[in-house]
């Protein structure tokens, strides 16, 4: 590193010299910055409370060039000791760099200030919390700063899901991101997602015969060949409508692999008959539902955004209770 310098004494008659000063180490040296992340308020904020400064001691080489163009009288190189000028560049030097490696992290971590501890997604009234903190891998020479996503919550009071992530990625992942910023999607989060829509009752759902479509060949009514065949004791409940009460059974487990994502969620079916004199309890069933999707997120300067494409779709069908006798169900289907 080198620097211009122009000094001239104190005292008179005031001597003055001007030159350039090399500063080196005969090694690496390395500034370690200890950061704080706060994610209590609405938008994250990171503080750096110190940097220090280790390695080799630092060496200096005082070049004068000439005389001061403000000293008070005539000078030549060496009226001051160049040992007085680097005694003191050598001493002040690490204490210099740094507060100014500081004082640039404060200013530059108000970029953060913008972040939101929370990223909402309103068409499910879901939100993603940030937990953790930023942690600097370094890897190779490229460290890299890491924010951990905490999962999905609805409401304004998060609550904690009741398990933890079975996989955290390594360190390595984070070694080079393609675009700068890299969005990192790990079964935990597509969990946590689904367990607190569940939480918010999005899989607690009514189906009636005005949710079939028109042209549907399966209608809600006890008259239904479908329904018939299945059930031979609606015989006994004609012309009945027919309502299914869905609901999640368990937490959703999910798979990622290379090939997409696997999501498997069993729903508790309860059937019921219904006219309007009489409510008769149907039967009720257990759905193993497996599904596949490929999810492929996008990141910009300004936004990340995920393209979901949905794959093969398959069920697993188990009778778990009857008020109509013999249930006929598929013990499995595939799409």
């Amino acid at each position: 590193m080198s620097m211009n310098y122009d000094i001239h004494e104190i005292n008179w008659p005031h001597p003055g010299e001007k030159g350039y000063i090399d500063v080196s180490t005969s090694g690496p040296c390395n500034l370690r910055a200890e950061l704080a992340v706060d994610l209590t308020g609405p938008t994250v904020h990171v503080t750096c409370s110190g940097v220090q400064l280790t390695g080799p001691a630092v060496n200096v080489g005082v070049h004068c060039t000439g005389a001061s163009a403000e000293a008070g009288a005539p000078a030549t190189c060496g009226d001051i000791p160049s040992g007085d000028i680097s005694s003191a560049v050598q001493s002040k030097f690490p204490s210099v760099l740094q507060s100014t490696v500081l004082n640039a992290i404060n200013q530059a971590s108000k970029h953060f200030d913008s972040i939101p501890t929370s990223f909402k997604l309103p068409e499910l009234s879901l939100a993603v919390s940030l937990e953790g903190g930023f942690v600097a891998y370094p890897i190779d020479t490229q460290p890299n700063i890491v924010l951990y996503g905490k999962g999905a919550f609805t409401g304004s009071n998060p609550v904690p899901p009741p398990f933890s992530p079975t996989f955290v990625p390594p360190n390595n992942v984070f070694q080079s991101p393609a675009n700068g910023i890299d969005f990192l999607v790990t079964p935990y989060l597509l969990r946590t997602a689904i367990w607190a829509l569940d939480q918010d009752g999005k899989f607690n759902i009514k189906v009636t015969p005005a949710d079939v479509p028109p042209n549907s060949p399966v209608k809600l009514n006890t008259d239904s060949p479908a329904f018939k065949a299945a059930v031979p004791g609606l015989a006994a409940y004609p012309n009945m409508n027919i309502t299914i009460g869905l609901s999640l059974v368990n937490a959703s487990d999910v798979e990622m692999s290379p090939k997409g994502t696997e999501f498997v969620n069993t729903f508790n079916a309860v059937f019921t008959l219904v006219n309007a004199t009489l409510t008769q309890p149907g039967f009720t069933i257990l759905a193993d539902v497996n599904f596949d999707v490929n999810v492929t997120p996008a990141v910009s300067s300004q936004s990340i955004s995920l393209e979901a494409k949905t794959g093969d779709f398959a069920s697993s069908i188990q009778l778990v209770s009857s008020s109509l006798g013999t249930v006929n169900v598929p013990s499995s289907s595939s799409f």
